[in-house]
């Protein structure tokens, strides 16, 4: 058992020198201390309701583009339907939900499409016939669509470092040092 006089006491900065005790020997095999990793804590971050205003948008875009005759404006709202998801999780930093997001618009839009066209009841000569039922399956895609997006989807588990206080224990052949570590 090593003597009261032979400890190294270290707070914050500060070293108080051991005393060099007649006879003491401190075994210099003793490993250095060693930091404790800082403590993670897990948050969940939801950001379904960026992605809600993005689809919002876009819709808006492309009601505006048809009411006003405006190829531009459509063609924006398009885009941003099939994208703009993709967009918001690449800014949350989620590259991989982002090309899901993105293949998911629009695979299930076109495949609603197609679904919607194959159940028209057509006859020969007839125009535009299955607009109508491709049009709501179109629909009816976009939304399960962006419905799994912003509610699945959008979801984030972030590793957040918390604090953490662990002791430190370290020998040398001038003393031995104890004291308290850690990370704010």
């Amino acid at each position: 058992m090593l003597p009261l006089a032979g400890l190294l006491l270290v707070l914050g900065s500060e070293t108080i020198p051991a005393s060099n005790a007649p006879g003491m020997a401190i075994p210099s095999s003793l490993p250095p201390a060693v930091d404790a990793p800082a403590a993670t804590e897990d948050t969940e971050e939801y950001y379904g309701r960026e992605i809600l205003l993005v689809d919002g948008t876009a819709v808006a875009l492309i009601l505006l583009g048809g009411l006003s005759e405006s190829d531009t404006l459509g063609w924006v709202g398009l885009a941003t339907a099939g994208f703009g998801g993709a967009a918001v999780h690449v800014a949350h930093g989620n590259p991989g939900r982002a090309l899901g997001s993105a293949a998911m618009r629009v695979s299930l839009t076109y495949g609603g499409a197609a679904i919607g066209f194959a159940t028209a009841t057509c006859y020969e000569g007839e125009w535009f016939c299955g607009f109508g039922e491709a049009a709501i399956g179109a629909l009816i895609g976009y939304g399960t669509s962006v419905a799994i997006d912003a509610g699945y989807l959008a979801h984030h588990t972030r590793k957040k470092a918390g604090a953490a206080y662990y002791p430190r224990v370290a020998a040398s052949p001038n003393g031995v040092q104890v004291g308290l570590g850690g990370t704010f």
